[in-house]
């Protein structure tokens, strides 16, 4: 009986602990997969002449709100799964909770595109023979590559 902390009636740990594990593995999968759609939808954009940081940004910009825009229609396949009386009350709970998911999932990839800049600018700034269109492909790969890794610990999460 003393080895029994907490009584039987509460929260069991080990469906609260493989809950969050659950929700980390899916986080990490949808901003490796809004880093990987970012960095492919970037990709298209290769024939302009003259790159900058602030070109850069922008197109990141332009490409978060496409990828804003396919989290929404997963979201809503997910929504149909639904029983009907359910889906009205949680149809309005699950589209402020999207926005939320989809507003902290945005500021997380910001982030961590800025720390991929912030590591790869010092090595630019040292290389003689590299100009502004590799570099920013270089960035775009890299985006992509750290977009993989999340995809990739994010399903090995979901099997711990």
């Amino acid at each position: 009986r003393g080895a029994s902390i907490l009584p039987e009636d509460q929260i069991d740990l080990t469906d609260t602990l493989e809950t969050t594990s659950e929700d980390l593995a899916e986080e990490a999968i949808a901003l490796g997969q809004i880093l990987r759609y970012v960095a492919a939808d970037m990709a298209l954009d290769v024939d302009e002449e003259e790159y900058s940081f602030r070109s850069f940004w922008e197109k990141f910009k332009a490409s978060m709100k496409k990828a804003g825009k396919k989290m929404k229609v997963a979201f809503k396949t997910i929504g149909k799964e639904l029983k009907e009386p359910v889906k009205v009350v949680a149809k309005a709970a699950a589209k402020v909770a999207l926005e939320k998911a989809q507003e902290i999932l945005k500021k997380k990839a910001v982030t961590l595109v800025a720390k991929i800049l912030e590591k790869s600018i010092p090595a630019y700034a040292i290389e003689d023979n590299v100009n502004e269109t590799d570099f920013f492909e270089h960035l775009r790969v890299q985006i992509d590559q750290v977009g993989q890794r999340l995809i990739n610990q994010g399903q090995a999460l979901k099997f711990l």
